[in-house]
């Protein structure tokens, strides 16, 4: 606990260049896990501040951060007792390391520091243009989970306040655009999508359909788009399947699996536009 915690300090005290950073996408692997999520720088704000999502299991975290010294950083919280630490390392040969850790404080919930950034999980539907005014704000509000931080070491009580709760490392590659495109759902995405489809219905026709369901999602879409549809709303939701057909097909092949099967039967569903 004491050596992670000195090592956001570390962070802290030396990085004071700033330069700044192009838009960037990283595909990155976690080195416990060794599950894929996807880091994207989504804008800069003069030489110092930008705001970037994570993308884990196709849910996007956007946080405000800071560049300092080639490196990002952030430090997130909401009106809650925890805090979200981010710290990504200078890019080297294209690929950067980085680390997420999870603080919790009773303190934390006072700060005053919500971001107007922070849960905001469907990054089309966020105005990253934000107002010099709302910069302003931001750059506060980063610096007041700075300074806690910060006067909480100088105190000598960083380990019986401040709580690590989860710490997970990442080895990231800087990635193109055709690469980001072509990244598709990873397939417990999928397979969660397979059993709330199936639910209490577990009959062969019920998993033949949930199955094309399914995997028509992961052929058609990459991880972007697999999760703009997941966030959509009901609604949008319903329309999309049915502007696809894929309810149509899947009925289709569910009734006729077994005269399709040993055809590629699924080849009937038709592909998006």
């Amino acid at each position: 606990m004491k050596k992670f915690l000195c090592l956001i300090l570390l962070f802290i005290f030396y990085s004071n260049y700033s330069q700044s950073s192009e838009i960037s996408n990283y595909s990155c692997i976690s080195k416990q896990h060794n599950d894929i999520s996807n880091f994207k720088i989504l804008h800069n704000y003069n030489q110092d501040y930008l705001v970037f999502s994570h993308s884990i299991m196709g849910i996007n975290f956007v946080n405000f951060g800071k560049k300092s010294d080639g490196k990002i950083n952030s430090y997130m919280s909401d009106q809650s007792d925890g805090m979200l630490f981010y710290d990504m390392s200078e890019e080297k040969n294209n690929k950067r390391k980085l680390t997420v850790m999870s603080l919790e404080s009773n303190k934390i919930k006072n700060l005053n520091s919500t971001s107007i950034f922070y849960g905001k999980k469907s990054i089309d539907k966020i105005n990253l243009e934000i107002t010099d005014i709302e910069l302003k704000n931001e750059i506060n509000k980063y610096y007041i989970n700075f300074k806690y931080l910060v006067d909480l070491n100088n105190s000598g009580k960083m380990e019986d306040e401040l709580k690590l709760i989860t710490k997970e490392e990442y080895s990231c590659e800087k990635v193109n655009k055709e690469m980001v495109d072509n990244l598709k759902p990873s397939r417990s995405q999928i397979e969660a999508i397979k059993l709330g489809c199936v639910g209490d219905n577990p009959t062969v026709k019920r998993k033949k359909f949930c199955g094309c369901y399914g995997d028509w999602f992961y052929e058609n879409l990459n991880e972007e788009e697999f999760a703009i549809f997941i966030f959509s709303s009901k609604t949008e939701k319903k329309k999309y399947v049915e502007k696809n057909d894929i309810i149509k097909s899947c009925k289709l092949y569910s009734e006729y699996y077994h005269l399709l099967d040993n055809t590629d039967g699924r080849t009937i569903i038709q592909k998006k536009p």
